[in-house]
């Protein structure tokens, strides 16, 4: 599979490259993908920026237990780091089960600072309520420690979500209604972040205010339409594959009101195949600014 996937609002273009085998309950997924932001702007000026990521991903699922492992490898401004996440699902019930995950040095998206000099460690837990086969109810609370790619501190976060759904259809189209709340605290470093600074050269002082938010709460109404999943390989499906993702909600930070719009579709090119695009638009991110997403992708089965 390849794709490419521009963050407008940020400047940054992502191009990946992956391979999927899958085999009996599980499988194996490779990707090799390179970042590339435009460095007229923010707080990497003179320097390039270009992130060159290596990632493995295994999987694996019976009736009760899935676990997923992923490790990275990702080297930018001249240093290379691990990362690890594990994450295990048990279903207890056929109306209760619990997620949980650990998160070592991998990537955070909460900023397009965070993104490009930051990487994060989390725990996160989870329990997921299907009363019927029409309704789920979520909870989720996860603890995130921020560090720049050079050790120094950025951030400590507490998030909590909840999120309750119900599928109008739930066979192939399906729609769901969904309602979801989120509030993340964020205990951010007033010190300098020394190291990064020190590259940087910039003679502007630094630290956790630049890369993640103090404080966000909000509240969101909306609905999914869908048939298939766009850009899987191995889902089968009539084609073309498509989904429509449409929300209103509250942020209570911003005091605004606030909208979210994706959609992706997929064709067959040649018959195995697959040609994607997909697009997100918000209002407003999290950090308050208006965000466009664009991907465009392709993968062949063989």
């Amino acid at each position: 599979r390849v794709e490419h996937k521009n963050f407008s609002q940020w400047d940054v273009s992502q191009n990946e490259i992956g391979y999927y085998q899958p085999y009996g309950n599980g499988f194996v997924r490779f990707f090799a993908r390179q970042m590339t932001s435009d460095v007229s702007k923010g707080l990497l000026k003179n320097k390039d920026f270009e992130v060159n990521q290596l990632e493995g991903h295994y999987g694996y699922a019976n009736d009760t237990l899935a676990l997923d492992i992923k490790a990275l490898l990702d080297h930018r401004f001249s240093k290379t780091t691990i990362g690890a996440q594990v994450r295990s699902t048990y279903q207890f019930s056929r109306y209760i089960s619990f997620i949980g995950q650990l998160s070592k040095n991998m990537k955070a998206v909460s900023s397009k600072n965070m993104l490009m000099f930051g990487k994060k460690d989390a725990v996160t837990a989870s329990v997921m309520l299907s009363p019927t086969r029409r309704e789920v109810i979520s909870a989720q609370i996860s603890y995130q420690k921020y560090k720049s790619i050079f050790g120094d501190h950025i951030a400590n976060n507490l998030s909590l979500s909840i999120r309750a759904q119900e599928a109008i259809f739930y066979n192939d189209p399906s729609w769901v209604a969904y309602a979801q709340y989120v509030y993340e605290k964020a205990d951010r470093s007033k010190h300098p972040l020394r190291h990064l600074e020190r590259y940087l050269a910039s003679g502007r002082p630094i630290n956790g205010n630049s890369f993640i938010a103090k404080e966000y709460q909000q509240f969101m109404i909306g609905q999914r339409f869908s048939h298939g999943i766009t850009g899987v390989p191995g889902v089968t499906a009539t084609y073309p594959s498509y989904w429509l993702d449409t929300a209103i909600g509250y942020n209570f930070i911003q005091d605004e009101v606030v909208f979210d719009i994706g959609a992706g579709i997929g064709m067959p090119v040649f018959g195995n195949d697959e040609l994607y695009m997909s697009t997100l638009w918000q209002s407003a991110d999290k950090t308050g600014e208006r965000n466009l997403n664009l991907s465009l992708g392709y993968y062949l089965t063989f």
